[in-house]
């Protein structure tokens, strides 16, 4: 559906009064007016007051970028001199959407159909509101009534064919895209359907057929570059895939397929960086994607961001609905025991995927008792690494003894050495004279090597010495 449409707006303001109204008039000074005429007038003054506000806002587009507050206001403007006036109604509705005002956007389209039920934009316009709160059976009810009451009604028979499409019901989705087209031949949407419905067929010759005529009409249109991506990498041709897709998300980029689709490439060559954007992109776009949340874990954990990481794959589990989702809880296992060694989470977590799945997985199960045997031996070397430690400070202890023991030894001998210094210095000198060798008779001393020692003067035999005289014998005394 197209909804953005000032430009509707600016064709819209000038457009001649549908049947039955009669011709255009002004009123002269003079005039007596019918009720008929009365209303004519009305209208005149209405579209000229629009088309006033009209053209300010078509000169402030050349810039290109649109300013919403300022649509808002004007057509505010024209709705309060004219009350009635379906169109304005429907352009205020269009910039409070724009703006996220989405029940101001609500209550302006409810009071365009009110003054104007032809104003099939604006019934269209509500179905989306509906879609975006959830709401799709409201939504397929609009559209189906404005189906029934307008057969050129091509964009809400383009949404309904989209609805089916999503329900994988291929016949009513083709039969209403068709029928678009054959009202407005240059449907792009019904040329979108159309095209997903011939891959989902795999009719992949028929895909490219059909976007070859959609591109006549735009040439840059973001479904069927989508389109185009989606036919490439069914037939295994990954360069021309990935710039098909990045060329549809570069004028759409809120296409979530094309995104994943990128992501899932990048991730195929290890390109992280770009996989994390278009994972992270696609979790915003649709908070409830549980896989791209996922898959955005895994793109972290492989650019070695595990904190993220960890949080991208939480989001996942509180993301998904009441079935759980098993296979973020087995990848937070896998980060817990392989990455941030957190044993008793990674078992956690395995243990709660066995529930969730089908409780048989045998992969899972040796991850569980690898990690009650690595938390076995990391409790051995704790014992080990204690009592290595109280070893330790045995050996310790005894080499601080013998150390103290040793420093008093030394104390003891430094203080006894001490003491005999002190009495050696305080005993008095000898003074008798050194003992003259060659006067005593001693042993001249060794000449050295290479000199020969004085021989010794021969002596005489030694003669036998005079004993002493006997004594006299003694007398008698008389």
């Amino acid at each position: 559906m197209r909804r953005l449409l000032i430009a509707v707006v600016l064709l819209a303001a000038c457009a001649t009064p549908k049947k039955g109204e009669g011709p255009k008039a002004t009123a002269g000074p003079n005039a007596t007016l019918n009720s008929q005429n009365v209303q004519v007038v009305e209208v005149d003054r209405a579209a000229q007051d629009f088309q006033v506000e009209a053209n300010a806002i078509k000169e402030e587009q050349k810039g290109g970028q649109v300013d919403w507050d300022d649509v808002a206001g004007r057509m505010k403007d024209v709705t309060k001199k004219h009350p009635r006036y379906a169109l304005a109604w429907y352009n205020l509705g269009v910039a409070y959407e724009q703006l996220g005002q989405a029940a101001e956007a609500e209550e302006a389209y409810r009071k365009a159909l009110a003054s104007n039920d032809k104003l099939r934009e604006a019934q269209e316009n509500l179905a989306a509101l509906a879609v975006k709160r959830g709401e799709a059976g409201e939504a397929v009810q609009l559209l189906s009534e404005l189906v029934n009451r307008d057969p050129g009604a091509a964009s809400a028979r383009v949404a309904l064919a989209s609805h089916h499409l999503a329900k994988e019901e291929h016949e009513d989705a083709k039969r209403l895209a068709e029928e678009a087209l054959a009202y407005q031949p240059t449907n792009l949407g019904a040329y979108c359907v159309l095209s997903q419905i011939a891959v989902r067929e795999k009719d992949y010759l028929r895909a490219r057929l059909i976007v070859a005529q959609g591109l006549k009409l735009d040439a840059e249109a973001a479904c069927l570059h989508h389109i185009l991506g989606l036919v490439s990498l069914a037939e295994k041709e990954t360069a021309p895939a990935l710039l098909s897709l990045e060329r549809a998300i570069g004028k759409d980029p809120s296409l979530v397929e094309a995104r994943f689709r990128i992501a899932q490439i990048s991730m195929s060559y290890k390109d992280f960086k770009k996989a994390i954007a278009n994972y992270a992109a696609v979790a915003q776009l649709d908070p409830k994607n549980v896989a791209a949340r996922i898959n955005l874990g895994v793109a972290l954990k492989g650019s070695g961001q595990f904190g993220p990481a960890e949080e991208a794959y939480k989001a996942a589990i509180a993301a998904a609905d009441t079935g759980g989702a098993p296979e973020a809880h087995y990848n937070l296992g896998v980060l817990y025991l392989r990455n941030l060694n957190r044993l008793d989470d990674a078992k956690a977590e395995f243990k709660r995927y066995l529930q969730l799945a089908d409780g048989n997985n045998d992969k899972v199960f040796q991850m569980i008792e690898e990690i009650d045997q690595m938390k076995a031996a990391a409790e051995e070397e704790k014992k080990m690494m204690e009592e290595a430690a109280r070893q330790e400070e045995i050996e310790k202890r005894a080499a601080e003894e013998e150390a103290k023991r040793k420093a008093e030894e030394e104390a003891i001998e430094r203080k006894v050495k001490e003491a005999e210094e002190k009495r050696a210095a305080e005993e008095p000198t000898d003074p008798t004279p050194p003992i003259d060798a060659k006067k005593d008779g001693a042993e001249p001393k060794d000449p050295g090597p290479g000199k020969t020692a004085p021989k010794k003067p021969k002596s005489a035999k030694p003669q036998k010495e005079p004993s002493d005289p006997a004594p006299p014998p003694a007398k008698d005394f008389e």
